[in-house]
């Protein structure tokens, strides 16, 4: 090797770094000069993202104008998929999960899976096979089979058991919410502003966590005619398509029940949307509203809200009380109920109350309790309970027996207490009447009277008139409603059953496989009561703009059928029903000295050989009627059990000062 001088050595180190420096001007100089422009557009390269912004939802108001669901600030905790550091949200997640159980806040996890090993399914089925079709699992597959598919899916197998249900209900809510970049996940609403504060301190280690203000669902009374008012909740992912044809967002809220659903298309606002610039860097830059959200419509309920109240809790009132002071077998079983309220000139719903019922803002704390109690307080019983009507059907035998010439006002049968047509059965009356009348007999409720009729009038005659005044027909009411059915021959037989002669007469007294739900029964009475005019009922008075300045919508009255009755049948029935409701009637004198004139009936329809329901109707003022009125009381003995409801709504509807509980003008708005 030819030994280097330490002079050339340096000379060549020289040279070196010489060519270096000259390479890197030369970059420098490319950079600057040639691609400057490219390289200062992408330092100042910006994104552009567009978010929707939710529209406050409509309120919910009685007749006179009182709130009963309206809407106030508050603040969500949201996540916004441009800002979360992928492939960590599970451990971000489990940091503000630990911040929400500090500060005894609840979030969003509807994961149908219990919330401790072994995790099984929960109660609501139609939940567990959202979840498994999720998962894309069979419908036999295990509660274990599930679980396994979660944690592979959210790479939860790093985590214990409790964080990985913790992670798995937000991931699998976050799923169905159709979380993405253009669509936020709220995690939690309506939380404090203490809350608020821990984020925000800790919001370096809360990527893609934001809190904002948003309108919340409140309601005034949440107990107050939740199976009208309904319910809300987010779109389901087997629901998404349905809702997006509509311009729905996947992370919209809907109606799910009642008016809440049925008046969706209303209440719902339009949505608006804002601009967000970013930086290459992912750092917002600027936030712009480019449409602003429209808030939905008001509807305004047919419900007076405090005859309402006083129909829960009467009916509430009088079960309780049969249950603790009747004795058993007359009534101590009572345990579930309905009544309802309708205006007798328009068909507008007053009050619907259905016993046991559930409180709105406490829904999914109380769902699990709520699901699995047997007198299924989620049922809306004044729609769609099915019962037999009892002797409350006597009017109607009535009305078709004296329009069609069977009978006239004085007409007598002789109750001997057993209906001789048969040799072989002889049904039974409660009492001996004697010759009797059908005023009188609708005043005693004479089995042999109304027997004696509805063979005489036959079984079509019999549904002829049934079906005029609603009995088994929609009554037109917005939301969802059991029709029921009539006595016929083609009922028995398509339920297995022969259809003979006594059937008939056991039509004719209200049993025999009659069954009407409450407000059926209801827009009955109030048919009698207008001379034989039914009206459609109907829950909805109106819908009016958000502030209250314009009128979208509004019901008028309308007839459903009109059965253009011979002049005085009308007056002969209830002249029956007001026998029935005085001193000497089966409502056993409750409406003696009465401030105003009550026609009545009651039923007493055995629904087995160990049980019989309370029926009971009436409408008042007699001589002009303004409202009609059920009750149902299942188990509840006799009809006149039922009675007590009545007379509260009657007492609060004809002598309760409610002036000073109407908005002046609000009323004169809705009036």
């Amino acid at each position: 090797m030819i030994p280097i001088s330490p002079k050339l050595r340096i000379t060549l180190l020289a040279v070196l770094f010489l060519a270096i420096g000259v390479l890197f001007g030369l970059r420098l100089i490319t950079m600057q000069i040639v691609e400057g422009a490219e390289y200062s557009e992408l330092a100042n390269k910006r994104s552009e993202q567009k978010q929707t912004v939710a529209a406050a939802r409509g309120e919910i108001v009685d007749r006179y104008g009182r709130p009963m669901v309206v809407n106030r600030t508050g603040f969500n905790v949201v996540f916004d998929m441009a800002f979360l550091d992928h492939g960590k949200e599970n451990d971000m997640i489990l940091r503000l999960i630990d911040i929400m159980k500090q500060s005894g806040e609840n979030w969003i996890d509807n994961l149908p899976l219990a919330k401790t090993p072994p995790f099984a399914f929960t109660e609501n089925e139609g939940d567990v096979a959202r979840l498994k079709k999720s998962v894309n699992v069979n419908s036999a597959a295990t509660a274990q089979d599930v679980w396994y598919w979660l944690v592979e899916r959210y790479q939860l197998e790093n985590y214990t058991p409790e964080q990985q249900r913790l992670v798995a209900g937000v991931r699998y809510e976050m799923e169905q919410r159709g979380f993405n970049y253009k669509v936020q996940y709220t995690f939690a609403e309506d939380i404090s502003i203490s809350t608020i504060t821990k984020i925000k301190e800790n919001s370096f280690n809360l990527p893609g966590v934001d809190v904002r203000e948003s309108a919340i669902r409140e309601y005034v009374s949440a107990d107050l005619a939740p199976h009208i008012i309904g319910r809300i909740g987010p779109i389901f992912a087997d629901e998404m398509d349905k809702y997006k044809e509509k311009g729905y967002a996947a992370n919209d809220i809907v109606g799910k029940e009642g008016i809440e659903q049925a008046l969706e298309s209303e209440l719902r606002g339009t949505s608006g949307e804002r601009q967000i610039t970013l930086n290459n860097k992912g750092d917002v830059l600027e936030v712009v509203e480019t449409k602003a959200p429209q808030p939905g419509n008001t509807v305004v309920l047919t419900i007076d809200k405090e005859l309402q109240r006083v129909a829960q809790q009467s009916l509430e009132k009088q079960i309780k009380n049969l249950q603790q002071t009747a004795p058993p077998g007359k009534g101590k079983e009572a345990d579930v109920g309905a009544a309802v309220v309708i205006h007798v000139p328009t068909g507008e719903v007053l009050a619907s109350a259905s016993y046991p019922s559930y409180n709105l803002a406490t829904y999914q704390q109380d769902y699990t309790d709520n699901a699995k109690n047997p007198l299924l307080p989620f049922f809306n019983r004044a729609l769609n309970g099915k019962y037999a009507p009892g002797s409350t059907y006597k009017p109607a035998v009535s009305i078709g027996a004296l329009n069609e010439g069977v009978i006239e006002r004085g007409s007598l049968v002789n109750c001997t207490g057993r209906f001789q047509m048969w040799n072989d059965y002889k049904p039974k009356c409660l009492s001996v009447h004697g010759n009797i009348n059908v005023v009188t007999a609708l005043q005693h409720s004479c089995n042999i009277f109304f027997y004696d009729t509805g063979w005489k009038q036959g079984i079509d005659k019999i549904n002829k008139y049934s079906k005029m005044l609603g009995l088994g027909e929609p009554t037109g009411i917005e939301l969802p409603e059991n029709i029921g059915q009539r006595a016929s021959k083609e009922y028995s037989e398509s339920h297995g059953e022969r259809w003979e002669a006594a059937n008939v007469v056991m039509a004719s007294i209200g049993q025999g496989g009659n069954e009407f739900s409450p407000l059926q029964i209801a827009n009955y009475t109030a048919t009698i009561a207008n001379g034989g005019v039914r009206m459609k009922a109907h829950l909805v008075k109106s819908v009016v703009s958000y502030n209250f300045e314009q009128t979208v919508k509004e019901s008028k009255p309308e007839v459903m059928a009109d059965l253009q009755l011979k002049p005085g049948v009308v007056d002969v029935v209830r002249d029956g029903m007001i026998a029935a409701a005085g001193p000497n009637g089966t409502s056993l004198g409750a409406f003696n000295n009465y401030g105003v004139t009550v026609a009545a009936k009651t039923g007493t329809p055995e629904t087995s050989s160990q049980t019989v329901n309370s029926v009971y109707i009436a409408f008042a003022p007699a001589e002009k009627p303004e409202i009609a009125v059920a009750v149902v009381i299942e188990d509840g003995w006799h009809g006149y059990t039922g009675v007590p409801v009545a007379k509260a709504i009657f007492d609060q509807y004809f002598f309760a000062n409610k002036d000073s509980e109407k908005p002046q003008a609000i009323e004169t708005l809705l009036s």
